[in-house]
């Protein structure tokens, strides 16, 4: 392992010949890697609720979160709200949850949120974990990056790669070369690698 990977940082040092040829094949074969999924940044009220709660706990929960509501439709700044009674751990930071995927987020919260428009607040959403307003403070649509965008990651990936192919067969070709053990040191410089000396082991 040692070997196969002072060979790689080697032929990466020495440069690996990675061609435009071969960067736009790889974007081309690879759409997946360059699709960034609807994201929306949200703020959220959280009032608590234990998922096997107690009807009146349920709407007692649901009535506080309607009467902040009613603050932020009067003109409350929504972060302040949720920093005064927010109930989650993001209470501190009013509520932000930052850019997130629908996968991130737990339904019914990512439904509603990927529903709503920019600046919107929600009714009370309740999930597992209790009545949630939420706010979506701005949404980026799904893109694909460009190849020229792209094409500084694909060049530093298909390096590695290639980089890595050759020190394997490069290692292979030192292994078979010294399989009588006399020559290692000799291959070994030839090489460029330094040559250890162990001590005696079992």
């Amino acid at each position: 392992a040692d070997l196969v990977q002072s060979l790689v940082e080697n032929h990466i040092d020495s440069g690996v010949d990675v061609t435009e040829e071969d960067v736009a094949i790889f974007y081309l074969e690879n759409p997946e890697l360059f699709k960034k999924a609807d994201r929306i940044h949200t703020r959220h009220i959280l009032f608590k609720v234990d998922a096997g709660a107690p009807d009146e706990e349920v709407d007692a929960a649901k009535a506080k979160a309607e009467d902040v509501l009613e603050l932020i439709r009067k003109g409350e700044d929504f972060a302040t709200m949720a920093k005064q009674y927010s109930e989650g751990p993001s209470k501190d930071n009013g509520g932000q949850l930052g850019a997130l995927k629908k996968e991130d987020l737990v339904a019914p919260f990512s439904e509603k949120a990927f529903s709503m428009n920019q600046g919107d607040v929600s009714e009370p959403v309740r999930t597992q974990f209790g009545w949630h307003l939420i706010k979506v403070e701005k949404v980026n649509e799904a893109s694909v990056q460009s190849l020229e965008d792209a094409s500084e990651t694909i060049r530093e990936i298909l390096t590695k790669d290639k980089a890595k192919n050759l020190a394997y067969d490069k290692a292979e070709a030192f292994y078979e070369t010294t399989l009588e053990g006399d020559l290692i040191a000799e291959v070994g410089k030839e090489m460029g690698l330094e040559v250890k000396t162990t001590g005696l082991f079992s």
